[in-house]
């Protein structure tokens, strides 16, 4: 638990900036929507997909080969280091799916279309869930289990919302054969989603920093993990044995228990 709890400002961080290249998409497709350009919703839609999956790539090498440096710049413990690196690593695998659901989700809030993205993230999130009780409670998985039961999750919300745009009636429908890098619509994107993700991931760099400055404590991890993934919680704690938590004084549980409450 604290090892997922480790690496959740330092994805936030990194996800945000790409996330951010979605919002650059949303804002050229509303704008040529209103204008009824069609020829250039056509090319905004297909450029933007290609760079999510261009974009998702791209994060798992960086997942891949900056996780065990970089949560040791923060300071994670060494007693849940490899959990952490582990569990960073398989969510980074699944990052050109997640990237996909943001972008495709951003195209259709662009024109309108606001009750399927949030559907689809309903549908993946209790799949979710689901996938996190079983990896978890069944194959007594630890953060492998996790890890894969999201990345699963986002793979099913990025097929439904590429299957909506292709089964489309619209102009923004997406043909995979025409996909394709406009240039000048690639430079407009990033012209508005750069900054946005900059501003996205500011909150998560000053965890970060924070983490560098001054290591937090596993009680700390515990606690924001405890609210930040409730459902892992149980999963773990429902099969965990009891003896486990004997590791914790008394006085560490009550700081958990009493920092949630104020939260």
């Amino acid at each position: 638990l604290a090892a997922v709890g480790s690496t959740s400002a330092l994805n936030n961080m990194i996800i945000n900036i790409f996330i951010g290249l979605s919002i650059g998409s949303s804002i050229l497709v509303a704008r040529y929507y209103g204008a009824q350009d069609w020829e250039n919703v056509h090319d905004v839609v297909h450029t933007s997909v290609l760079l999510s999956a261009i974009s998702g790539v791209v994060l798992i090498f960086v997942g891949i080969l900056l996780a065990q440096p970089l949560l040791e710049i923060m300071g994670t413990p060494d007693e849940v280091l490899d959990q952490a690196v582990l569990y960073m690593r398989i969510i980074f695998a699944g990052m050109p799916a997640m990237m996909i659901y943001n972008f495709g989700a951003a195209i259709l809030r662009a024109v309108g279309d606001t009750q399927r993205p949030l559907l689809f993230l309903l549908i993946a999130g209790i799949i979710n869930v689901l996938l996190n009780l079983f990896f978890v409670i069944v194959f007594h998985m630890g953060v492998d289990g996790v890890a894969l039961a999201t990345i699963l999750s986002q793979c099913i919300s990025a097929v439904l919302v590429i299957l909506c745009l292709m089964r489309s009636n619209g102009y923004y429908r997406l043909d995979l054969k025409e996909l394709h890098i406009s240039k000048d619509k690639l430079v407009k994107i990033l012209q508005v989603g750069i900054p946005a993700g900059i501003q996205g991931a500011v909150f998560s760099v000053s965890l970060f920093s924070s983490g560098m400055l001054k290591p937090i404590s596993q009680p700390e991890r515990l606690t924001y993990s405890a609210i930040a993934h409730p459902v892992i919680v149980w999963s773990f704690t429902v099969h965990t044995p009891k003896q486990y938590f004997k590791k914790f004084s008394g006085l560490e549980i009550s700081d958990c228990i009493s920092c949630t409450t104020v939260l």
